[in-house]
């Protein structure tokens, strides 16, 4: 089969970037990873597609809504695959990489780069270490199927204007996957307007193809925000107060004058390591400031505003720099203007990275990679870079290891403590499967400890105080700290009032403070708080069985056994309700009635492991 030469180096580009990023395959699920892959039992079937596209809640097995179906049923497939193994999802974070990069190199070749200035810049993004986060770190394939939804829509739509009758099956489809990825996918009917006028600069404007052509992509576009607002009560997003923030290190507490300036001063150094990639870190550091007379925040200012002038000035002579710079700001702008809790990550620079290339593929001297001086520094800026990639893939093998490394960056990151913390549990968690409690309370103990680190650099950090209640909580009455997670939970409660979980999570360290005093008042309290989630969320099993744990912890089972009763009256009758009753059934020896529960569980799961410790006890005690 004869390729073409833009076939072979699309291919070429594409072996580049698995051969930098092969080394992802052996790594973990790490951060956004746990709750949005690992742990969102939405993704384990196939047949939940249909759900991803009108279910909020089958975004994460947390209460995070988010809107992104192409998003979650890729990782349905990659299930389908393999199961919960990483190296699945992995595998196809890599692929995704890999096709965006091909693209990078068509696109810049329809753009009129030169076939070796394409080809470099194509394999430098393919190698990128600045890449790294985004092929790694699973749950951040949102930003890789976006982009690549770009890339390809503004590819098929060059098609089309060249007369391709598929050009415009390409685009529609390639607005379905940037959308349904990532918000920030809407912008892919102002790329497309972009290249129709770079066309028009030659040929003129010619309305009526032009609407015909946009047409498909800004349809899938429209309906996309129709749906987000009526799922999500908003379409795009509100702008934050220009001033008046009190809490820089959350989202919500920053005003917009604090963003900007603050971004001002990141921007240069994100684009500084785009050409020199060192001091890459999952959580690095960022100097907030909201002075605009500040010396680092002008400086900032005026670079950027530079390099945006040198990039859309001259649309007709350099189109490739003009849509690279375009795409930059597009894919960044959503989080250079929101203020996010993380301001800067370095998965979302994954499109100002792709954008970036595109300009150097038009501004990259010809002359550089033609003499064999020229192409063996390029040949070696290619091996140095993917062999930083390689290895940086390495460090997220070890969940432990990446965070150790965070933190010797940046002492200070809320974010590296709180990941070692979690990393810290789950091997803890794994531990205490295998029968080893002391050790298991000693990580869980250092795991606490990192978290109150984390809340003494932010306070006001709702997640890191969240997994301290829970910690204290695995660590039970006698090592852990009860009075310490119902201040935090009721601290929580009194912050997000409609949060049922945080008024469990309240009932809970109320229960255990009760085991530590012997306090009935605490008990009652403790059945209240979650009995209280009914007033302000629809009803669920794991309520009732909150509540009906507190009330069995005060020694009144049958009481306990009632709140469980009403929740099977209620329909609500999920196998982990009828386990815990027939649990507590057994302790009362209702044995007849225990063994209707577990028999009703039998025949949905007759595995569970539960099921089969609760019938050995039956064994053990029932009388023969």
């Amino acid at each position: 089969m004869n390729l073409t030469r833009e076939a072979r180096a699309m291919l070429f580009v594409m072996l580049a970037a698995f051969v930098a990023y092969f080394t992802a395959v052996w790594g973990d699920f790490v951060y956004d990873d746990l709750h949005s892959v690992r742990d969102n039992s939405a993704i384990r079937s196939l047949s939940n597609l249909p759900l991803f596209f009108h279910d909020l809640s089958s975004f994460s097995s947390l209460d995070v809504r988010m809107y992104r179906p192409v998003l979650l049923a890729s990782f349905a497939f990659d299930f389908a695959l393999s199961g919960m193994s990483p190296w699945a999802f992995k595998l196809g974070n890599i692929a995704i990489h890999a096709c965006c990069a091909a693209l990078l190199y068509s696109l810049a070749r329809r753009l009129r780069a030169q076939h070796a200035a394409a080809l470099f810049v194509a394999l430098l993004f393919a190698v990128h270490p600045l890449a790294s986060e985004a092929v790694n770190m699973i749950s951040s394939r949102s930003d890789q199927l976006m982009v690549f939804g770009l890339l390809m829509g503004m590819r098929c739509h060059m098609a089309a204007m060249a007369g391709s009758r598929w050009g415009l099956v390409g685009t529609a489809v390639a607005a379905c996957i940037a959308c349904g990825s990532k918000e920030t996918g809407v912008i892919l009917p102002v790329c497309l307007l972009i290249l129709e006028g770079l066309r028009a600069q030659r040929r003129g404007w010619d309305l009526k193809a032009l609407s015909l052509r946009l047409l498909p992509a800004s349809l899938i576009v429209v309906s996309y925000l129709g749906i987000r607002r009526a799922l999500l009560g908003v379409a795009t997003a509100s702008l934050p107060s220009m001033q008046g923030g009190t809490d820089v290190l959350t989202g919500a507490g920053r005003d917009l004058s604090t963003q900007l300036c603050t971004m001002a001063m990141a921007l240069p150094k994100l684009i500084g390591q785009v050409h020199v990639p060192l001091g890459i870190n999952l959580d690095p550091y960022v100097p907030y400031s909201d002075d605009w007379l500040s010396p680092a925040v002008m400086a900032g200012f005026v670079l950027i505003a530079g390099l945006s002038y040198f990039g859309l000035c001259a649309p007709r002579r350099r189109p490739a720099v003009f849509l690279g710079t375009c795409l930059a700001w597009g894919t960044a702008l959503p989080w250079v203007i929101l203020p996010l809790n993380l301001p800067v990550c370095e998965h979302r620079f994954y499109g100002p990275l792709a954008g970036l290339c595109l300009v150097w593929a038009a501004i990259l001297p010809r002359r550089i990679l033609r003499p064999r001086l020229g192409q063996s520094l390029a040949v070696g800026l290619l091996l140095v870079f993917a062999t930083l990639s390689s290895l940086r893939s390495t460090d997220y093998w070890d969940r432990q290891v990446l965070w150790r490394k965070t933190l010797a960056a940046h002492p200070d990151s809320v974010r590296g403590y709180c990941g070692l913390a979690l990393a810290m549990h789950e091997e803890a968690r794994l531990i205490g499967i295998a029968g080893d409690r002391a050790t298991f309370d000693a990580m869980v103990e250092e795991a606490a400890g990192y978290l109150e680190r984390a809340i003494s650099i932010h306070p006001g950090h709702i997640p890191a105080q969240r997994n301290l209640a829970e910690f204290n909580l695995m660590l039970g009455p006698e090592k852990g700290r009860p009075f310490l997670a119902v201040s935090i939970a009721s601290d929580l409660v009194e912050r997000v009032p409609d949060n049922p979980f945080y008024r469990l999570l309240l009932s809970r360290a109320l229960a255990m403070a009760g085991q530590r005093e012997s306090d009935p008042q605490l008990y009652a309290e403790a059945e209240a708080a979650a009995l209280a989630c009914l007033e302000i969320a629809e009803p669920k099993g794991l309520v009732y069985r909150t509540a009906a744990t507190a009330r069995a912890l005060s020694g009144d089972l049958a009481a306990a056994i009632a709140l469980l009763d009403t929740s099977v009256e209620r329909g609500l009758n999920h196998k982990s309700v009828l386990l815990h009753r027939a649990d507590l059934l057994l302790q009362a020896e209702r044995y007849p009635e225990a063994l209707r529960d577990m028999r009703m569980v039998q025949s949905r799961d007759p595995f569970d492991p539960q099921l089969q410790q609760l019938m050995q006890r039956l064994r053990s005690a029932a009388p023969r």
